[in-house]
Formats: structure tokens, C-alpha cells, sequence
């Protein structure tokens, strides 16, 4: 329509959140450095800014190249104060994801508990757009395992009250990771199951490949690797393969 700047700052970054939460990493990458190249221009620390370095840091998460995130968050002075204006993922909680990626697991819960305290006395609980409570679950997990389940178990019954399909499952996903040894192939079980139902291709990916290694099952494994092949998530592509590896030497 002949608009420039924000405007189509915002058109391109939002539709690189699309992107991501359909697993589509590489194309969703694009889009939001495009988005933030233009609100570059717009300024810093405005909220089109904010959006475009948001999506584009859990973007490049998702894709597995932590330090690639960590150097652009310095870059853009990605942190406190963050801004008051409701940005799509929440800016705070990718931040803390970022330091829970960098195994910073005390600086994340700091930051995810203030989340909580932002966001719940505003009504804000969807895990799909929010997901503080799995985030947290991760990072209190080894110091605190029967916290981390509680939270986890909230943050499922908030997913099925929603009814999404991808929220489910990775709301399963994060809860078998927390869960006792002998519940996990069960809820990676019911992740895989609700994830087939969804476009979220990453979170199928991350699903199969926790099942797989669980299971110890190559098959599983391999639909875990060619699936992040598809979305562009490198790390874990890697991942499913060395795992594969070793499954092989192990059997031969």
C-alpha cells in the first residue's frame, strides 16, 4: 500500500512471528532482519523496534545459534527497562529465555518471576503467546524439581483450557523434561500426538526428538532430524544426528 518505515517494519516482523511459530526458522529469520533493518531507522528501543529484536532474538534461539543471539542483544541494548507498550513475544521473557540458553538458570528465574508479576495481575495467561511458567519450570528444575512440576502442571492446564494444539504440546514437552523418569514417555507420547494436530513444526521437532532419545528409538530420531531440517533448526538437526550416531556404534 506504499507504506514504509514502522508500518512495514511491523508488517514484516510480525509476519516473521508467523513464521517462527510454524517453525518456519529460516524464512521467519528473514523476514524479522528485514523488519528490523527498517525500524532501525524508525529508532532504538521504540515498540517497532522492540518487536523487530524480539522475534529475531528467539528466532536465532530457535535455530540454536545462541551467541549469534547474545551479540545482538549487546548490540541493540537488549534488557532493562523493557518497554511498557505489549510487544509480541513478550520482550522479558525472550530475554530470559536467552539467559536460560546461555545456562544462566538464577538470572532467568529472576527475570521469569517478574514476568509473573507483571503479567498475572493483568489477566495475561495464554502460554502460547507467554510461556513464563515452562520457561521458569526449566530454570528452577535442578535446584528445585517439585517446583518445577508444579509449574509445569499450571502451565498444561492453562494450555488445555486454551485448547491450541501446538500450546499443548509443548506444554507437554516441557513437563516431561521435569517430570520423574518413569511419566516421561507418556507426555512426549501426548505431545508428539497433539503437535501432529498443529503447524508447529519446531516444537514437533523438539517433541520427536525427546521421544526418540527416551524410547532410544532411531526412527523417531530421524523424523526428529529431518523435521528440523525442514524448519532451519540447526542445532538441534545436529543434535538428532549425533544422537543417531551414537544409537548406531551402540547397536553394532
Amino acid at each position: 500500500m506504499g507504506w514504509h518505515g514502522a508500518h512495514l517494519s511491523f508488517a514484516y516482523s510480525l509476519r516473521a512471528y508467523l513464521r517462527h511459530r510454524r517453525g518456519r526458522l529460516t524464512e521467519a529469520e528473514e523476514l524479522a532482519r528485514a523488519g528490523l533493518r527498517l525500524a532501525e531507522r524508525v529508532g532504538r528501543r521504540t515498540p517497532v523496534h522492540w518487536y523487530a529484536i524480539t522475534i529475531l532474538i528467539t528466532t536465532l534461539l530457535g535455530r540454536g545459534r545462541t551467541e549469534e543471539a547474545w551479540q545482538l542483544a549487546r548490540e541493540h541494548e537488549y534488557g532493562e527497562p523493557f518497554p511498557a507498550a505489549v510487544v509480541f513475544p513478550d520482550s522479558q521473557t525472550v530475554y530470559a529465555e536467552l539467559l536460560l540458553a546461555a545456562g544462566d538458570r538464577k538470572a532467568a528465574a529472576v527475570e521469569l518471576e517478574a514476568v509473573d508479576r507483571r503479567l498475572s495481575p493483568r489477566g495475561i495467561q495464554n502460554p502460547a503467546w507467554c510461556p513464563w511458567r515452562l520457561l521458569l519450570a526449566r530454570a528452577v528444575a535442578p535446584e528445585d524439581p517439585a517446583r518445577a512440576r508444579t509449574l509445569a502442571d499450571e502451565a498444561l492446564q492453562r494450555a488445555r483450557a486454551y485448547g491450541a494444539p501446538s500450546a499443548i504440546g509443548q506444554a507437554l514437552r516441557v513437563s516431561a523434561e521435569v517430570a520423574p523418569p518413569g511419566r516421561r514417555a507418556a507426555l512426549l507420547t501426548e505431545a508428539v500426538t497433539h503437535l501432529e494436530d498443529s503447524p508447529a513444526a519446531h516444537e514437533l521437532a523438539r517433541a520427536l526428538a525427546a521421544l526418540g532419545t527416551e524410547l532410544r528409538d532411531p526412527d523417531l530420531l530421524t523424523r526428529a532430524r529431518l523435521t528440523a531440517r525442514t524448519c532451519g533448526a540447526d542445532a538441534l538437526e545436529a543434535d538428532t544426528a549425533q544422537a543417531l550416531t551414537a544409537f548406531a556404534r551402540g547397536a553394532s
